[in-house]
């Protein structure tokens, strides 16, 4: 049943003290391919290892030049994949604080295009249970359109889905262990399809991928954020980014949206939960989700074109985890990308 999230944000907010946490990572089988999906901690869906290097070494990949470079780089150093040469470049920096240091602005297009609160294509409903998962159906209307879908080969011969979300016109916004696997290295090329394969929008294929040196070198999951790069816009609009303190953050009511492995290939889903524990850079939350979920935005339901988190991974039993937009990853948007 798809439904209009809008329409039930006073009941989430009501409901928000007895919503049982119900995380799913589960197992899948991929429809192209019909081998079982590898749900590891800190990977994406991995939907095919058919043409995987079984002697692949991702840190070898990298060249002892670049690994000793990350040895002595800062941890907010941008690593990223050369995509004419496919070799890596370390830039070491500092994050720059800027006037809008605390977020960037969403391009919302006009009224005619964007979903629309008390929609007919949606029916209002709240579940309350194992799985409180719903599919979103008009994905071609803003925002839905600049969550993406995305199709990735990695350096090994592993192919794998992942989400993420437009945050410039040609930025993309997602987990730091999707665009680089502990296991099978560098995406070397990925199909990014907004609003997933239902949709009517343009796509684009791209190799140009970056994240920092304490994911790529050190696995610092406190590091989790990454970017993908097209050539061009597409028109799909973007989100906006908000580094929220605690208190404006903690117990409060959030969306969660991706692509879940579990669910048909390449739709979209989201999740109503709400934040638990706040850390300096990842926070707690009770949004159900699976393997494929991984680099989706996480926005507050009372300002739902904002990204103010990125789904990382499983926690516990209760709750899942996501990295925590601070004033270091608003500074990496606003500094890789041209807008």
């Amino acid at each position: 049943m798809a439904v209009n999230h809008w329409l039930r944000k006073s009941a989430i907010l009501l409901a928000s003290t007895i919503i049982i946490a119900g995380a799913v990572t589960a197992s899948t089988e991929s429809v192209h391919t019909s081998i079982a999906s590898e749900i590891a901690a800190g990977e994406t869906a991995i939907t095919d290892t058919s043409n995987v290097n079984p002697k692949f070494d991702p840190k070898a990949a990298l060249g002892a030049e670049v690994q000793e470079k990350l040895k002595h780089a800062g941890p907010e150093a941008v690593v990223s994949r050369n995509s004419s040469t496919g070799k890596t470049i370390v830039t070491d920096r500092k994050p720059v604080r800027s006037a809008n240091t605390f977020g960037t602005e969403p391009s919302t297009p006009s009224s005619s295009d964007a979903a629309e609160a008390g929609s007919d294509v949606f029916t209002p409903s709240l579940v309350i249970g194992t799985d409180n998962r719903s599919q979103i159906t008009n994905v071609n209307a803003y925002p839905y359109r600049a969550v993406v879908f995305l199709e990735i080969t990695y350096a090994s011969g592993a192919k794998g889905t992942a989400s993420g979300a437009f945050v410039s016109n040609t930025a993309i916004l997602t987990a730091g262990h999707v665009v680089y696997s502990q296991k099978h290295g560098w995406a070397t090329s990925v199909k990014v399809i907004p609003g997933g394969t239902g949709s009517s929008n343009k796509t684009a294929t791209t190799s140009d991928v970056l994240s920092v040196n304490a994911w790529v070198n050190n696995a610092n999951w406190e590091y989790d954020y990454g970017m993908i790069r097209v050539p061009a816009s597409l028109g799909t609009g973007y989100f906006g980014t908000s580094a929220k303190s605690d208190a404006n953050l903690t117990g409060k009511a959030i969306y969660n949206y991706g692509y879940p492995a579990d669910k048909k290939y390449g739709t979209l889903w989201y999740d109503s939960g709400t934040v638990g524990t706040a850390m300096a850079k990842r926070f707690l939350h009770n949004a159900d989700t699976s393997s494929g979920s991984s680099g989706g935005p996480i926005s507050l339901t009372a300002d739902y074109t904002h990204i103010v988190g990125i789904h990382s991974d499983s926690y516990n039993s209760s709750y899942n985890i996501a990295t925590r937009v601070t004033a270091d990853v608003v500074d990496f948007i606003q500094t890789n990308t041209s807008w």
